[in-house]
């Protein structure tokens, strides 16, 4: 919870503020999972309630701050295919993982990164209080 959301929490609160001050328009680009929408797996009871929070303090942010020209948006990835896939995972768990993602695949870094440009981008001026989920169709709601 601490790592998870809280930290989170206080960043946030505190960039918003300063740019409230300054007044400075710009995003704010917060981070969850796609777990908040799945569910837990293994005892990542906190895990997923914290990364639920991210999105539902997202949203909070984006009303607060939005009136001062601030946007604030949440990135939910899925597999992303990272070291720590492969270190921390069993193969059978990241075979599965792939199967089960519409693409038949992990994500790239490159591909979660472009998807940060586009909301810091004036592509993105009208979205605020949005999860973006990519995840290759994991989760399509």
């Amino acid at each position: 919870m601490n790592v998870n959301l809280r930290s989170g929490f206080f960043l946030n609160r505190a960039v918003g503020a300063a740019m409230i001050e300054r007044k400075t328009q710009g995003r704010i680009i917060n981070c969850t999972s796609t777990a908040w929408m799945t569910g837990p797996m293994n005892g990542s009871d906190a895990y997923v309630a914290a990364k639920g929070g991210v999105v539902t303090m997202t949203r909070g942010f984006a009303g607060q701050f939005g009136p001062h020209g601030i946007r604030v948006n949440v990135l939910a990835p899925g597999q992303i295919d990272t070291p720590m896939q492969h270190d921390d995972n069993d193969p059978k768990i990241v075979a599965n993982a792939t199967a089960a993602c519409p693409l038949r695949r992990m994500g790239q870094p490159e591909e979660l990164a472009r998807a940060v440009l586009f909301l810091a981008s004036d592509n993105a001026s009208f979205i605020n209080g949005a999860t973006l989920n990519v995840s290759g169709g994991l989760l399509m709601y």
